[in-house]
């Protein structure tokens, strides 16, 4: 084995990402001792100074429990960071917004039909949809009817 090899796992992927957009972003000076840099982006991902170093280093990899705050503190989806580190293939979870597919809206006849209601169940259905549509005034939001104390 010749002494370029680099390691590609997903710990080791995981550390250079973060590093590499903690740098880019919020936090340029998180490889400077006594920065302060670490400790705000630890903080701002719930986790403890020691737990980042030793993922920055590649030493050990976070529960998973920090994995999404860490992503939103370095403000980027925590979709993208576990693809980006290996974690997740490229390719998979939820699609973008771009690349959703809409469907189209569900009218009050549509859900009239799929509960096979007749006439005058088809008009309570658009009642429904109606007042629901429908902002109300503050009193008429309390289930109950009932004025808050």
């Amino acid at each position: 084995m010749d002494g370029n090899h680099v390691d590609t796992s997903p710990l080791q992927r995981l550390a250079n990402y973060v590093r590499k957009t903690a740098l880019a972003g919020d936090y340029p000076n998180l490889d400077k001792p006594n920065s302060g840099d670490k400790a705000r982006l630890a903080k701002a991902a719930g986790m403890s100074p020691t737990t980042l170093s030793r993922l920055l280093l590649g030493e050990r990899m976070p529960e998973a429990k920090y994995l999404t705050p860490l992503a939103r503190a370095l403000d980027t989806d925590p979709l993208e960071l576990f693809v980006e580190s290996g974690l997740l293939p490229a390719g998979s979870g939820a699609q973008s917004a771009q690349e959703a597919v809409a469907s189209p809206p569900i009218t009050p006849d549509d859900v009239a039909d799929a509960w096979q209601v007749d006439a005058f169940g088809r008009e309570m259905v658009r009642a429904m949809f109606e007042r629901l549509a429908t902002p109300q005034p503050a009193e008429h939001n309390d289930i109950g009817g009932a004025e808050a104390q």
